[in-house]
């Protein structure tokens, strides 16, 4: 039989038991900040004219090949979670697939306009940079 993870608190009154919930609360979010995301979720991009417009950008730029994605990882990143539990993971399947209408949209082939501005490295040292990215802002 699985045993049960929880802790008996004892205390002398609403305001100590409340003043607990406040620091344990304090304390489980500080650890949660320190902690690495566990899911990535984004959308792949498969359109041969991005490809070919980021191929020539980089050409044109003179980037480093290396720090531009290749074709098959090239991607829309919707953002990074951190799901501690089933629960957790539960939770954040149903608001994304509470977008299933929009995603139905993008299935059908009908172009999503978005406005790439900017450009971004993942790295605070550029010459330690392995990422190059563009803000997305989506158009109505």
């Amino acid at each position: 039989q699985k045993e049960a993870n929880y802790i008996r608190v004892m205390y002398k009154s609403e305001d100590a038991l409340a003043s607990l919930q406040l620091r344990m609360d304090g304390l489980l979010s500080s650890a949660r900040r320190r902690e690495a995301p566990t899911h990535f979720v984004c959308i792949p991009i498969r359109s041969e004219e991005i490809s070919a417009n980021l191929k020539r950008f980089r050409d044109k730029c003179e980037l480093d090949p290396h720090i531009v994605q290749i074709k098959s990882k090239l991607h829309l990143t919707i953002g990074v979670l951190k799901c501690f539990s089933q629960d957790e993971v539960k939770k954040a399947s149903e608001v994304l697939t509470s977008f299933a209408s929009k995603i139905a949209y993008l299935k059908r082939g009908k172009p999503l306009r978005a406005e790439m501005r900017g450009l971004e490295i993942m790295n605070d040292d550029p010459s330690a940079a392995n990422v190059l990215y563009a803000e997305v802002h989506l158009s109505d």
